[in-house]
């Protein structure tokens, strides 16, 4: 064979070895930017269209009257929980397997007439609604969003609730109050006990201001405040 007709081949090989590559991992065929094969191939393991990544929320809802027992789903972090009665006054009270989460008492005579608060599940499952009879309710699972990055944090809301910090440590100024005559006030951030008093009408002080610091991405809780209405703002 002369060199001539050597080189031929040599070339007629190259174009078609580099047809088969640009097929296979992105340059052409009829799906351009698809890899299918090869160590340049991105994985496909993480996030996005095929697999992986993070799990879906899971979604749960349940509602009834009066005393029951069931059990959260596995991967509910936060939920949140309602409660109304045409009473004059019924307890209410929800535990999360042993721990008392929620011991107040609603109907048309108290104040605040019904419950809306959210709540911390901790990997607990067995949820235990008592002393709860004519209450409706209803307990379902939320997700919590994460804090803004940037600006100064502010938020504020009535009663029991769950939520994130920014990243960043910073003094925080807490202020609560309660219209009825008292209520306790309780605030953990990442389980530590940050306040515990008892504000109102009847109280001296009647309501709660001081300035705290926090940890950052801290996850806040206030509890044991049915109706209390709280701002925190970080200074």
């Amino acid at each position: 064979m002369d060199m001539k007709r050597l080189a031929a081949r040599v070339r007629l090989l190259f174009c078609c070895a580099s047809i088969a590559l640009l097929t296979a991992c992105g340059g052409g065929g009829d799906q351009p930017g698809a890899c299918m094969f090869g160590s340049g191939c991105p994985s496909n393991s993480g996030g996005g269209g095929g697999g992986g990544g993070t799990p879906a929320p899971v979604t749960f809802s349940q509602s009834g009257t009066g005393d029951s027992v069931f059990n959260l789903p596995t991967g509910v972090e936060f939920i949140q929980v309602r409660a109304t009665v045409q009473a004059t006054s019924q307890n209410f009270v929800l535990r999360l397997d042993s721990d008392l989460v929620i011991n107040t008492i609603i109907g048309q005579s108290v104040y605040p007439t019904s419950l809306a608060g959210t709540y911390s599940v901790r990997g607990r499952r067995a949820v235990a609604i008592t002393n709860a009879q004519g209450v409706s309710w209803t307990v379902t699972a939320i997700q919590v969003p994460a804090a803004p990055s940037s600006g100064s944090f502010s938020l504020g809301g009535q009663g029991d609730a769950v939520f994130l910090l920014p990243q960043r440590t910073a003094n925080y100024r807490i202020t609560a109050s309660f219209p009825g005559t008292s209520s306790n006030f309780i605030v953990y951030a990442d389980r530590r006990l940050v306040i515990n008093t008892i504000i109102g009408t009847s109280q001296s002080p009647a309501s709660s201001d001081g300035s705290y610091a926090l940890p950052a991405g801290a996850l806040v809780e206030v509890v044991n405040a049915p109706g209390v209405n709280w701002q925190v703002t970080q200074q």
